[in-house]
Parts: C-alpha cells; structure tokens; sequence
C-alpha cells in the first residue's frame, strides 16, 4: 500500500478528521455552504432511526414527556402541541411520560409501564413497544416547541384566538382520556353540578403561585375575582370555584354562601406550600397519591371546561380547560382572564428548583 492510500485509510477511520477534511475540501463550493448552514439552522430536520421492522410506511414521532417537575397540564400542553407537529408533518405521535412524574405512580399501575396511559390512550393507537421496534422513528425538540409559539406569538399564557382554534382541532383528533377515568370523573362532575344549571367557573391559584415563581404569572387574589364575578352573578346560578388552596376557598364560601360550589375531596393546601409538592399526612392517607393528584387537576379542568362562563387567571389548568370547551365547539358566554403580568426578574422571585427544595422533594431538575 502507497504512503497515501496508508494516510486516506488511517483518515477514514477517524470521523472528526473525516469532516474537516470535506470542510476543507469544499471550501470554495457555495453551494455546500449554504446546505451546511441550512442544516444547521433549520428547525424542520428530523433524524430518522430504525429501531426494528413495525409499522413500516409509517414515521413514528416521539412526545417524550421526562421533566419530572411539570405540571400536569403542562405536560398536557406539550403533548397538543407535539401532536400539532407531528400532525403537519404527516408523523405519527407516541406519548412517553417520565416515570419520575410527580403524578407516576410505580411501574405497572394499571397495568400501565407509561403513566401517560393511566390517563390518556395514545393518540394513534401506537405504543412504546411498537415505537421500539418501529422501522423509521423520530422525536420531538424542544424546537419544534419553539416554532409553535413563534407562529402562534404566545409567551407560554398569554395566548392568540388562533392558537385555540388549532389546538382544540388537535385535541379532538387525538386527546383521548382512559374511558373508565373519564366515566369516574363525570360522576363526580354530575353530583355537584345541578342538571341545566348555569354555572361561572372560576380557577383561583394560591398556594406556591403566591411566591412569586420566575417566569410563571403574578397571582390574582380573591378580591379581584370577586370584583369581575360580581359583575355577572346574576346571570348565573352558581359559582364552581376550582381551587388548590383552602384560604381562598374559605374566603369564596364567606362571599358566596350556598351559591358556591365545589368538589370537597380534592387535596387543597393552607400554606404555600402546593398538594402536589407536599408529602404530608394528607398525602400518604390517600390510596395511589400520585394517581390522585393527576385526577385532582383533571376534575377540576374537566368541570370549568363545562360551566357556562369562566373567570380565572393566567394558569396551565385554565389554558387546558379552555381548549377542551373548545374542543366540544362550544364557547363560554362570558370569558375572562386576569392578567397582572409575569414574574421575570429572577432577583425578585422564586427559582423553581428553591421552592422545590424546600419542600424535601428530590429536584431532578426541567
């Protein structure tokens, strides 16, 4: 062998000299350039991995839900919004969510290995198993995330008409609760809610909201949604209030007496502290907690997504529950969001990772 074939052959077997080697090669070719610069720039490329030989003809997309600390409807959120892409691009979306989820019960609950299927069935029927053995599989970036709320100019709260007109199109197509769940909660939707009543749904966050979390909304208080429910009252017949704090509930059955109603065996919280993070008495007394807790946002979404009109600040539950009604092509007659504006100087608020730790949960970090 030639000393060059000796020097090509050792330079083939190393892939950083490899490239910069094509670099160098194709340094007056524009036209590579510009592929370069499009391939690193571009945010609608997509690595497609064999992992096996299902559903062949078909790309399967990822949603990997593994932020153990999202709330529930955020992570409900990404998944709409993951399903909006995959949606456009003609993928087919599987649902994973971490088994560190502050709403994962052990491995195997309900015979479920994904949590996400405790709650929801995958959106096209293809599971984890099938996506591990799929002949061309993908995954969602937090790019793909991006570009959403580029089109749609959402700061993560504040949130354009056509944002849920699209997003309530994807939920009909492919958000789909575990009959069974959706069954248990209508019950219990059906024992508070009086048969044709006309009901103005409220969410009021307290509890942690009440710190001040970075980059998360100012809390509304009670007096403010009292100032804009007293503008509409008389049009109603009650007042549901979904709520994880127990001083604002205590201060909406003070207001509103009778008139007010609410689901009594949600786990709500007197200090700062948020149910979902607290590991209390409470907490262990009830049977599958993490399963509860998930149930706990998901009763309260469903009900306000039901009441005729709505008031509430700028929350996740609240976004999920507008989508919902929407979802149903209904709309809520009256419709208002509180917004006093979000909490952006990271000097003068609260780290997620802090109130965590404070709470003596694990943070595994976003």
């Amino acid at each position: 062998m030639s000393l060059k074939a000796d020097l090509i052959t050792k330079i083939a077997k190393h892939e950083r000299i490899r490239f910069l080697a094509k670099f160098l090669k194709n340094f007056n070719n524009m036209e590579f350039i510009k592929d370069v610069n499009n391939l690193y720039n571009s945010r609608t490329l997509y690595k497609i991995t064999q992992k096996g030989n299902k559903e062949k003809g078909k790309v399967l997309y990822l949603i990997n839900e593994k932020y153990a600390y999202y709330g529930f409807c955020a992570i409900l959120r990404e998944v709409i919004e993951g399903c909006m892409v995959a949606d456009e691009l003609g993928f087919y979306p599987v649902v994973s969510m971490s088994e560190d989820s502050l709403y994962a019960e052990k491995k195997g609950f309900l015979g479920k290995d994904n949590p996400w299927e405790c709650y929801f069935e995958q959106p096209v029927g293809i599971d984890m198993n099938i996506y591990n053995q799929g002949f061309r599989t993908t995954l969602m970036s937090r790019d793909d995330l991006a570009m959403i709320a580029e089109r749609y100019n959402n700061d993560g709260y504040r949130l354009s008409k056509d944002y849920f007109s699209e997003t309530a199109k994807i939920w009909r197509k492919y958000i789909k609760i575990r009959k069974e769940l959706e069954i248990e909660l209508q019950s219990k939707i059906n024992e508070v809610f009086c048969k044709g009543a006309r009901i103005l749904g409220v969410q009021a966050r307290g509890t942690d909201f009440n710190q001040g979390y970075y980059n998360h909304p100012k809390p509304i208080l009670p007096k403010d949604y009292f100032e804009q429910i007293d503008k509409v009252i008389e049009k109603y017949d009650y007042i549901f209030l979904a709520t994880e704090d127990n001083n604002n509930l205590e201060k909406f059955i003070a207001r509103y007496g009778s008139k007010l109603i609410y689901h009594k065996d949600i786990l709500r919280s007197s200090t700062f502290d948020n149910p979902v993070l607290v590991r209390n008495d409470s907490y262990a007394e009830r049977e599958n907690p993490k399963y509860s807790l998930a149930k706990d946002v998901m009763l309260d979404m469903m009900s306000l997504s039901q009441c005729t009109g709505i008031i509430t600040g700028m929350s996740q539950v609240s976004i999920c529950a507008r989508i919902w009604k929407f979802a149903k092509n209904e709309c809520f007659e009256d419709d208002t969001i509180m917004d006093k504006g979000v909490f952006s100087d990271k000097k003068n608020s609260v780290s997620i990772s802090k109130l965590v730790k404070n709470t003596g949960v694990k943070f595994g970090g976003w």
